[in-house]
């Protein structure tokens, strides 16, 4: 985050979690995000007299930023805001696959490996099958050790409770 901050490229974060905690995480600076809390896109809860309710807060048609809502909810806070969508996404579910694929202004998405077999275990594949070895690739895929929550040097993931490391889910292995 840093680094794009560095090159002029301002950062958000579009969360299927609460905008309100999600503003905590990204803003401290002990946690080193430095993301300013109107960057931070997220699920909005009800606020009634001063206390949230159990309910979504669907004021000024804003989505629920899930699978397409995050796509919908970008366009609406980047779009208006800038007049295009991101450069650079990163994301680790399946409620992440939307947004890496529904913006033509998107030049790279960082898929974070989590050895998926949904759609977004889809872009994994396309990442290491299709687009390894490119100089300017779309997908990119990243390992992670889920036992210290670390990034790798691989593209290959250690599943928690695991040592052993896998480049994909089964299902999308040739």
């Amino acid at each position: 985050m840093k680094t794009l901050r560095a090159n002029g490229i301002d950062v958000y974060v579009c969360s299927a979690s609460h905008e309100t905690v999600v503003r905590v995480f990204a803003g401290l600076p002990k946690y080193g995000y430095l993301v300013p809390e109107e960057n931070v896109i997220g699920m909005k809860t009800l606020l009634r007299d001063g206390k949230y309710a159990a309910e979504y807060d669907y004021s000024n048609n804003y989505p629920q930023t899930q699978g397409k809502g995050k796509t919908t909810a970008i366009k609406q806070v980047l779009g208006d805001k800038k007049g295009y969508g991101p450069v650079f996404v990163a994301g680790d579910s399946s409620g992440d696959y939307y947004m890496s694929i529904d913006f033509p202004d998107t030049r790279m998405t960082l898929v974070i490996n989590r050895l998926r077999s949904d759609n977004f275990g889809e872009l994994a594949q396309k990442a290491v099958y299709e687009e390894a070895g490119k100089a300017i690739p779309r997908f990119v895929l990243q390992g992670r050790d889920e036992n210290t929550g670390e990034f790798r040097p691989s593209l290959a993931t250690i599943k928690y409770g695991k040592t052993e490391e896998a480049l994909l889910h089964d299902k999308y292995l040739r």
